[in-house]
C-alpha cells in the first residue's frame, strides 16, 4: 500500500552534524542568503534521502504492517518526492513529502492499520536527510488513495 511520511518545518541541528554534511547545508544557508533559491534546492536535492526504521515504534506494528527489512534508505527523486527549504534565521528550515511502498498485513483492515499509525507511534520509524533537526511542527504517515 502506498503512503505518505510528512516533516513539517524542520530546522536543521548544525550542531549536531557530521563536517561533510555541515558544510553542504552550510553551502545551501549561503545560496539562499544570497537569493539563489534554485542552487541551494539543487544542492539539497543531490543529497535528499528518506529512512525508515522499525526499531524507532512499538512492536505491536507488527501486528499491521509486514517489516521483512528492519531499515531501509530510499532516494528522494523528483517523482517520489517533494521538499521545500527555506530560513529562519540563519538556520535551514526543511518541509519533505516520500510516496512509498508499506505493505499492510491486511489491507481489507486499512482503517485500524491507520489507526495503529498514532496508538504505536509508527510515523517516528522515518526520517528524512540530513537526519538532525533541533525543532519540527511534526511529522505524518498517512495512506494514499
Amino acid at each position: 500500500m502506498l503512503f505518505e511520511f510528512e516533516l513539517s518545518s524542520a530546522t536543521v541541528a548544525l550542531d549536531d552534524l557530521e563536517e561533510e554534511t555541515r558544510s553542504i547545508i552550510l553551502e545551501c544557508v549561503e545560496f539562499l542568503q544570497n537569493g539563489d533559491i534554485e542552487k541551494a534546492m539543487e544542492v539539497y536535492q543531490n543529497h535528499m534521502e528518506f529512512f525508515w526504521c522499525w526499531d524507532n515504534c512499538d512492536e505491536e506494528a507488527s501486528e499491521y504492517f509486514i517489516q521483512d527489512e528492519s531499515e531501509f534508505y530510499l532516494e528522494c527523486t523528483p517523482t517520489n518526492s517533494q521538499f521545500r527549504i527555506g530560513l529562519s534565521g540563519e538556520d535551514l528550515v526543511v518541509t519533505a513529502r516520500i510516496t512509498f511502498e508499506l505493505p499492510l498485513k491486511d489491507e481489507s483492515n486499512l482503517e485500524e492499520s491507520v489507526e495503529a499509525i498514532s496508538e504505536y507511534s509508527i510515523d517516528s520509524c522515518g526520517g528524512f536527510w540530513p537526519y538532525c533537526f533541533s525543532d519540527d511542527l511534526g511529522m505524518a504517515l498517512y495512506p494514499v488513495e
